[in-house]
């Protein structure tokens, strides 16, 4: 009709471009009566972008009712008009989110070997959708460690070196329409002990002698209180069973004592470490050793016999003479008493 304006769908449900919806009092007059004479349906219906220029009818009808006060239910993706604020603009919606970006932790803190460790990805469901069903993979660096699973827990039952590294989480609705990864987190493994060294009490171990081997270790400052045992076995053989003793001794060492000796310690949890393999010969008798010590010694030795030698020398030489001195003397006297 002349003078008459567009309604646009913008106006109705703000999904097209914003137009005037100014309409003059006669105009709107004007345009009911049209529509009242034109029959029931006629005044009924009305196209979701409004009426042309022209006053026809367009298809997607709604009534006017519709038109002036009702709102469309959309998805969670798709905020109504009351989860919609106003600007100087036009309108800005507001997303909410189905659940929050996860978060990994880590318990206990820190983690020792043997502890049994687990890991959470901690994230809260929107109270718009409380019942949505999540699934929970994760990831140590890079490779899955665990898949989707309805529980948001993994668990490493006894902990190893060899667990440590970089850990994260994924959240994923069962659809995967929606998927949030966490920010990984780097979780190292304590040692609960070092690896354990054998010391040999003797480097130069003769038949007959008494030998000490030592299995030392040092626990971690995080676990002082923890128990540990020890064993000792020779060329794969095992020659003392696992005890609270870090010292295994050889009496009187024979021949056939000599063998590859290690030692191994273990504690509580299964935490095993085995040490090195140490040599151990047990000689028959001792070799001579021409050693500058022993020629000194030698060289003394001889010394103080020649000094001996000379001493006694003298001695008879001085008994000697003296008794060659007396004989004259007495023989001096006879001749004088015969004059």
């Amino acid at each position: 009709m002349p003078g008459q304006e567009q309604l646009s769908g913008a106006e109705v449900g703000c999904t097209g471009p914003k137009k005037s919806m100014h309409k003059s009092a006669g105009g709107y007059a004007a345009w009911r009566r049209e529509r009242m004479a034109a029959g029931p349906l006629a005044s009924r219906a009305m196209s979701p972008g409004g009426l042309s220029e022209g006053g026809e009818e367009m298809s997607g009808q709604r009534s006017e009712g519709e038109l002036m006060g009702s709102e469309e239910e959309v998805p969670l993706s798709q905020p109504t008009a009351r989860e919609m604020g106003r600007s100087a603009g036009g309108f800005t919606p507001v997303q909410p989110n189905l659940f929050e970006i996860p978060e990994i932790k880590v318990t206990p803190y820190p983690v020792v070997e043997g502890d049994e460790m687990t890991l959470t990805c901690d994230t809260s469901l929107s109270p718009l959708r409380p019942r949505t069903q999540l699934k929970f993979p994760f990831q140590k660096d890079g490779w899955y460690v665990q898949g989707f699973s309805s529980t948001n827990q993994y668990g490493v039952q006894s902990a190893q070196v060899k667990d440590s590294g970089n850990y994260s989480c994924e959240v994923t609705t069962t659809t995967n329409s929606v998927r949030k990864r966490s920010q990984e987190i780097l979780v190292k493994i304590n040692e609960l002990f070092v690896t354990p060294v054998l010391n040999v009490s003797n480097f130069e171990v003769l038949k007959g002698d008494n030998v000490t081997l030592t299995c030392n270790t040092s626990l971690s400052p995080l676990r002082q209180r923890t128990e540990l045992q020890f064993a000792f076995s020779r060329d794969g053989r095992n020659v003392q069973d696992f005890s609270s003793s870090d010292h295994y001794g050889i009496r009187s060492a024979q021949l056939e004592d000599s063998g590859n000796y290690s030692c191994e310690v273990r504690s509580a949890a299964n935490i095993s470490k085995k040490s090195e393999d140490v040599f151990v010969h047990i000689r028959g008798e001792k070799t001579t050793d021409y050693t500058l010590q022993n020629i000194l010694r030698l060289l003394a030795s001889g010394i103080i016999i020649l000094i001996g030698a000379f001493i006694v020398y003298c001695h008879m030489k001085f008994v000697r003479d003296s008794k060659t001195k007396n004989g004259e003397d007495a023989e001096e006297r006879v001749e004088e008493h015969q004059l």
